[in-house]
């Protein structure tokens, strides 16, 4: 199973908090799973490992003051978590739903929590799908597919970003998780020719922007926008394989360091294009 959450916050007072918030909501994630299972949060603080999950940084309305954002305790927020894993999906949502586990940090600020929402009418961004539901519900015949990087979305070249939607990377970035977490899947489904992503086209760009963030430990650079993809692909089962991991995008993300905000993409709908 593929799962995506939503926790609905409330700061508990006004203030500050940095322009971005994704390591912070890596530290609360990591803690979350700490108290289900310590063992399982070590291996996934691993960085060799590939991460069976992806987090969002802070998502609402904030007033930008020069390098921070002005939170107002009016305002709800957000944080998106994505899951690849059912076991570490079980391991936390018993905390996530427990009647005590009320307010949590994002650094050093408290924010209350309002709901843990997984119905997909009460935030589209929430869901749950199996690999045979992903796979059944995507398309053998749209050969345009548009992708929306919500957040800072970057692919590590040696020591730098790579700052351009090339397909190759996107799709082969997005398949590289698909392949772990569907276990096999897709080997007795199709005959995947080699380099597939190369029948892929960039045919419009929308709203491409950079962007600089300050971790930590330095600044990254990502993109954001929306790109459409052509697929110069004939083969109806090809076409549904990159539909599928088009939709799965949703769940892993796309480019490095998605469990620190970054490479937040989804599907967009064809039906709204001009």
């Amino acid at each position: 199973m593929f799962y995506s959450i939503v926790i609905k916050l409330k700061p508990a007072e006004n203030f500050f908090v940095p322009i971005y918030t994704g390591h912070f909501t890596y530290a609360f994630f990591l803690s979350i799973v700490n108290k289900a299972n310590p063992n399982l949060a070590k291996k996934l603080y691993n960085p060799n490992e590939i991460k069976p999950f992806t987090l969002s940084g802070l998502i609402g309305k904030f007033i930008k003051k020069e390098r921070s954002l002005y939170a107002s305790k009016e305002n709800e927020y957000y944080i998106r978590i994505t899951i690849l894993d059912s076991s570490l999906f079980s391991s936390i949502i018993s905390i996530l739903l427990d009647n005590n586990f009320k307010e949590i940090n994002i650094g050093k600020n408290k924010f209350i929590i309002k709901k843990v929402i997984i119905n997909h009418q009460e935030n589209q961004l929430t869901s749950f799908e199996t690999i045979d539901g992903l796979w059944s519900s995507s398309s053998t015949d749209d050969d345009r597919i548009i992708l929306k990087f919500m957040s800072p979305t970057f692919f590590k070249l040696g020591g730098d970003n790579y700052l351009f939607p090339e397909p190759n990377k996107v799709f082969g970035s997005i398949e590289r998780k698909f392949l772990v977490f569907a276990h096999g899947f897709i080997g007795k489904e199709i005959e995947k020719e080699e380099n597939i992503f190369n029948k892929i086209k960039v045919s419009r760009i929308n709203n491409l922007s950079t962007n600089i963030v300050q971790l930590k430990n330095g600044k990254q650079i990502g993109f954001k926008g929306e790109i459409y993809y052509d697929l110069k692909i004939k083969d109806k089962p090809i076409i549904k394989y990159i539909n599928v991991l088009a939709n799965f995008a949703k769940y892993s993300g796309v480019g490095a360091k998605t469990t620190l905000g970054f490479g937040q993409t989804i599907k967009g709908n064809l039906t709204n294009e001009n």
